[in-house]
C-alpha cells in the first residue's frame, strides 16, 4: 500500500486501522478529522499537512515530522511521538493523553490552551514556543528546555521544574500551585500574580525578579534567593522562609502572616506596611531595613536583628487583639 492508496482510504472513510505507513509523505495533505487507529507512523511526513480535529490512537508516530501542520484540536492517546519533529505547527485546543513525546522539537509551535496529560516530556524542545494558557499538570518537566516560551496563564500544578532554567520566558499569572521548583532560575523575570502556593523552591534563584500580588502561600523558600527583586503586595502565609535572601528586596504591602522566617535575611529591604503577625522571626536579621507601618504583632523575635532598621512607626503585638485571639472559654 501507498501514499496514495492510504490518502484515498482516509478521504473516503476518515478511517484508518492497523497500518503500516511509515516513511511515507503526506506534506501539505488535507486529513480533517481523521482517525487514526494502531496505525505505524514511523518517520511519516505531514509537513503542512492538515490534521484539524484528526485523533491518533494506539499509534507509533517516532520520528514523523509535523512541521508547520495544522493540528488544531486533535487528540492523540497513547501515541509514541519519540523524537517527532513540530516547529512551527498549530496545536491550539489539541488533547494529547498518555503520550511520549522524548526529545520532540515543538521549537515556535502554537500549543494555545492545549492539554498535556501523563505525557513522557524527557528532553522536549520549546524554544520560542506558545503554551498560553496550556495545561501540563502533575508532569515530569525537569529536562524540558525552555527558551522565550510563553508560558503565561499556563496551568502547571503539580508539576515537577527541578533545577529548570526560564530564560526569556513570560511566566505571568501561571499556575505552579503545588509544583516542584527546587534549584529554578528565575532570574530578572516578570511572576505577576504567579501562583506559587505550597510549591517547593528549595534554593530558587529570583533574584532581580519583579511582580504584583504573586501567591507564596505554605510555600517552601528554604535558602531560596531574591536578593533585589521588587515584589509588591506578595503572599508568603504560612510559607518556610528559613535561611532565604532578601536582600534590597523591595516588599511593600507584603504579607508574610504566620511565615517560618527563622535566620532569614533582610538586609535594608523595603518591607513597609508589610504583615509579619504572627510570623517566626528568630534570628532573622533586619538590618537596614524600612520598616515603617510594619506590623509585628505577635511575632516571636528571638536572636532577630535591626541595626539601623526604621521601626519607628513599627506596629507592637497588640495586647487586647492578643488576649481576643488567646481567649481558651473555661473548662
Amino acid at each position: 500500500m501507498n501514499a496514495a492508496t492510504v490518502l484515498a482510504a482516509a478521504r473516503e472513510t476518515r478511517h484508518l486501522e492497523g497500518l503500516d505507513c511509515s516513511g511515507m509523505d503526506f506534506s501539505g495533505q488535507e486529513l480533517r478529522g481523521v482517525v487514526f487507529e494502531r496505525v505505524c507512523l514511523d518517520r511519516t511526513r505531514f509537513e503542512n499537512a492538515d490534521l484539524l480535529g484528526a485523533c491518533l490512537s494506539h499509534c507509533s508516530a517516532a520520528g514523523a515530522a509535523f512541521t508547520a501542520a495544522r493540528l488544531e484540536q486533535a487528540c492523540m492517546r497513547n501515541v509514541n511521538l519519540t523524537e517527532a519533529g513540530f516547529r512551527g505547527c498549530r496545536a491550539r485546543l489539541a488533547s494529547w493523553r498518555n503520550v511520549a513525546c522524548d526529545r520532540a522539537d515543538f521549537s515556535r509551535a502554537d500549543l494555545e490552551r492545549a492539554v498535556l496529560q501523563d505525557c513522557s516530556l524527557a528532553g522536549v524542545r520549546f524554544p520560542g514556543a506558545n503554551l498560553h494558557r496550556a495545561s501540563l499538570l502533575s508532569m515530569d518537566c525537569t529536562k524540558i528546555v525552555l527558551q522565550d516560551t510563553n508560558l503565561s496563564m499556563a496551568l502547571l500544578n503539580g508539576s515537577d521544574f527541578s533545577d529548570t532554567a526560564f530564560p526569556g520566558c513570560d511566566v505571568r499569572k501561571a499556575m505552579f500551585a503545588d509544583a516542584r521548583l527546587d534549584r529554578v532560575d528565575l532570574m530578572g523575570q516578570d511572576i505577576t500574580q504567579c501562583d506559587l502556593s505550597r510549591a517547593s523552591l528549595l534554593e530558587a534563584d529570583l533574584r532581580g525578579s519583579s511582580g504584583r500580588w504573586v501567591r507564596f502561600c505554605a510555600a517552601d523558600l528554604q535558602g531560596a534567593r531574591l536578593a533585589g527583586a521588587r515584589l509588591l503586595a506578595v503572599d508568603f502565609t504560612q510559607a518556610r522562609l528559613n535561611r532565604a535572601d532578601f536582600v534590597r528586596t523591595e516588599l511593600e504591602a507584603s504579607c508574610f502572616r504566620e511565615a517560618d522566617c527563622t535566620q532569614t535575611v533582610f538586609h535594608h529591604a523595603g518591607l513597609q506596611y508589610a504583615d509579619f503577625s504572627l510570623a517566626v522571626l528568630r534570628e532573622a536579621d533586619f538590618s537596614g531595613a524600612r520598616l515603617s507601618m510594619a506590623n509585628l504583632h505577635r511575632s516571636e523575635q528571638t536572636g532577630a536583628l535591626w541595626n539601623g532598621a526604621d521601626t519607628a512607626t513599627v506596629r507592637r503585638t497588640d495586647q487586647r487583639l492578643a488576649a481576643a485571639e488567646t481567649w481558651q472559654p473555661n473548662p
